[in-house]
């Protein structure tokens, strides 16, 4: 149990929720910095404090980080690069900028980064990581980099992302169940080690997409149908059908058909513990939960019928 505060900023988002768990469960007291107030009291009630803003806000970031501990940036920009530039990159900048002017000297700042890549920026998405690299290199000491820190209920929207995979089966890539990377978020701001630098997450096994996406849909969404298309093709039906939503995505996949995953996590593990949860594991932990719900929810049927 410890008394430190730390300052979230994106904990009503996929991946900041499991992060505030895991800081309340370690004993944190959780300060957030929010654009929707009601969304985050029936997300957290009376469990974390909160500040009114955005991250365009000097007065609003100032308030968030005041007389805290280290904060955690998990922000997304959406499909658009200049909304991404704007929010994510130069929103990190200004909450590291105002930590500093607050006068923290060597304390946590652990954003969640993609990871870097060692070609040359070619593209909207490329070159927003390269400028967000650029900011986190001058401004936070601690930067968990990771190509898909995934497998959170983003991926349960409408089945969606349950029916395409696009890319070559060739491609192995490694995923993270959220809740590990809370863990080790948590870790970095506990003492009795360095944690300046960057540092590459990796998942315990190397998948495909399309094995990924048949493995959660035998067990989460049986009878659906994983289509594998080119990824010129992906592209086309993004950009006539579904107004470029998947944008961001689709370049990441571009990019790991060029280069695959990159970085060492070794260093990772060694300071902030190693990634455990296979995606079977999480997959029948989720159908397991889904199950409790359903079985509850017929229990509170039958006793409303008497």
């Amino acid at each position: 149990m410890n008394d430190s505060t730390i300052a979230v900023v994106g904990g009503t988002g996929a991946l900041g929720q499991p992060v505030v768990r895991r800081l309340l469960e370690e004993g944190y007291a959780a300060r957030l910095l929010i654009r929707n107030e009601e969304k985050a009291r029936q997300m957290w009630g009376t469990r974390v404090s909160h500040v009114v803003g955005d991250v365009e806000s000097d007065e609003a970031v100032r308030r968030a980080v005041a007389g805290a501990s280290g904060v955690h940036i998990s922000l997304s920009g959406g499909a658009n690069p200049e909304s991404r530039e704007r929010i994510e990159h130069r929103g990190t900048a200004r909450i590291a900028q105002c930590a500093r002017e607050e006068g923290w000297a060597g304390s946590p700042i652990s954003p969640a980064c993609t990871s870097a890549t060692p070609q040359p920026c070619r593209g909207p998405t490329e070159g927003s990581m390269a400028l967000k690299r650029r900011f986190a290199r001058a401004v936070c000491p601690t930067r968990f980099s990771g190509r898909h820190t995934s497998w959170t209920p983003s991926h349960d929207r409408s089945g969606e992302a349950a029916q395409w995979s696009s890319g070559p089966s060739r491609i192995r890539c490694t995923w993270v169940a959220a809740t590990d990377f809370a863990a080790m978020v948590a870790r970095s701001f506990a003492g009795g080690h360095e944690v300046d630098g960057s540092f590459h997450v990796h998942g315990p096994e190397g998948l495909t997409m399309h094995t990924a996406l048949s493995t959660y849909c035998e067990l989460l969404s049986p009878g659906t149908q994983v289509a594998t298309m080119p990824l010129f093709m992906m592209r086309a039906i993004n950009r006539l059908f579904m107004g470029g939503k998947l944008s961001r995505e689709l370049e990441i996949v571009r990019l790991l058909n060029e280069i695959g995953e990159v970085g060492d996590s070794q260093p990772t593990s060694i300071v902030f513990g190693e990634p455990k949860t296979t995606l079977r594991a999480w997959c029948l932990a989720r159908r397991d939960e889904q199950r409790g719900i359903t079985e509850r929810h017929a229990r509170l049927g039958r006793s409303e019928r008497r």
